[in-house]
């Protein structure tokens, strides 16, 4: 299997990282917003590259010492291949870079391996919002300090 290689997203990425939020978000993000990201300057967008094709993705705005993990995605036909764990340490590493000291998310209450993701790499469960997603169901609000 060739190694996965995290870099900076790129505009020519952005057809790419909104085909894998189509498919693996249920209201995905419209490619201006995610073109947006580049250009941001409190936002930091990556993405998951093997065998030239971009197969992840994560982005998340920050504010001083404290970042929100927007979205994070693995291509379908590449999950539970290390894609989510190279994604999550990235996102620690460069919240790190950017002076960050808390990170926060939201998962679907029922989204049983992101759930284990977040907590394998040290997330703890905060919180909940109630009927978050589709006013049906709730969000898991999960923190890690770093």
């Amino acid at each position: 299997m060739t190694a996965i290689e995290l870099r900076d997203m790129t505009v020519g990425d952005v057809e790419s990282v909104a085909a894998i939020e189509a498919e693996a978000i249920d209201v995905p993000w419209s490619i201006s917003s995610i073109a947006s990201l580049i250009e941001c300057e409190r936002a930091v967008a990556r993405v998951a590259v093997r065998d030239s094709e971009v197969v992840g993705y994560y982005s998340f705005y920050y504010v001083e010492d404290v970042a929100d993990i927007n979205n994070i995605a693995v291509l379908a036909g590449v999950r539970r291949q290390g894609v989510g764990n190279a994604l999550i340490a990235d996102i620690i590493a460069q919240c790190s870079i950017c002076g960050v000291s808390a990170i926060n998310l939201e998962v679907r209450e029922g989204n049983v391996a992101a759930v284990s993701l977040y907590e394998k790499h040290g997330f703890i469960k905060c919180g909940v919002r109630k009927k978050y997603y589709d006013n049906t169901s709730d969000a898991i609000l999960y923190t890690k300090s770093i």
